[in-house]
C-alpha cells in the first residue's frame, strides 16, 4: 500500500528505470524491454511509524503464526500520500 502511496504521491514525476521480463508475444518467448518506477521505500518503516502514532484503529495481531500490524488501508494511503509529499524532496 505504500508503494500505491508513494506513486500516487509522485505522479508523474516519478523517476522511472530501464526493466525487461521475458514475455510470450504471439506463442514466442521474447525479452520485452520497459520503464518502471523507481521505488524508494527507504522511508516506509518511519511513514508507518507516524500513522501509527495518530491512529487509533490500528491494533498487533496474528495472521497465521506472523505478528502484525493490521491497520485500515485506504486511511494508510491517504496519510502516507501526504506525509510523501511534505518530507520528500522528489515529491515537490
Amino acid at each position: 500500500m505504500l508503494h500505491l502511496a508513494e506513486r500516487r504521491a509522485l505522479g508523474d514525476d516519478q523517476a522511472t528505470i530501464p526493466a525487461g521480463a521475458p514475455i510470450l508475444v504471439d506463442g514466442v518467448r521474447q525479452w520485452v524491454s520497459y520503464r518502471e518506477p523507481d521505488i524508494d521505500e527507504d522511508d516506509f518503516d518511519e511513514v508507518g511509524a507516524a500513522f501509527e502514532r495518530q491512529d487509533t484503529t490500528t491494533r498487533t495481531g496474528r495472521v497465521g503464526q506472523a505478528r502484525c500490524t493490521l491497520l485500515p488501508v485506504r486511511p494508510l494511503v491517504e496519510f502516507a500520500i501526504a506525509w510523501i509529499k511534505r518530507h520528500r524532496s522528489d515529491a515537490g
